[in-house]
């Protein structure tokens, strides 16, 4: 059987779902980079924008974990979801 080519519609509709998907990754890939950039690299970097060091944060989200029963879900780490909660108390 011959290989019809696709209509123009379907390609640009491929073509957009391809985009949004490789936009997505790229978002993804610099969240994870900004996250190991703050929690995993420096303690200066931590206790600006976390207002506690690196191990404090560690032992915090060990506690939470433990004590509290807060678990990572599919999409976030809990040391994702922790930072993202301190940053936002930190900084409003």
């Amino acid at each position: 059987m011959a290989c019809l080519p696709l209509s123009t519609r379907t390609r640009r509709r491929n073509m957009a779902l391809r985009n949004m998907m490789i936009s997505i990754i790229v978002i993804y890939y610099y969240m994870n980079v900004r996250l190991s950039n703050l929690i995993r690299n420096s303690n200066v970097a931590c206790i600006s924008q976390l207002r506690m060091d690196r191990r404090t944060f560690y032992s915090l989200c060990e506690m939470l974990s433990d004590v509290g029963g807060l678990k990572a879900t599919r999409n976030m780490s809990l040391e994702e979801i922790v930072a993202q909660f301190l940053y936002t108390l930190s900084h409003h």
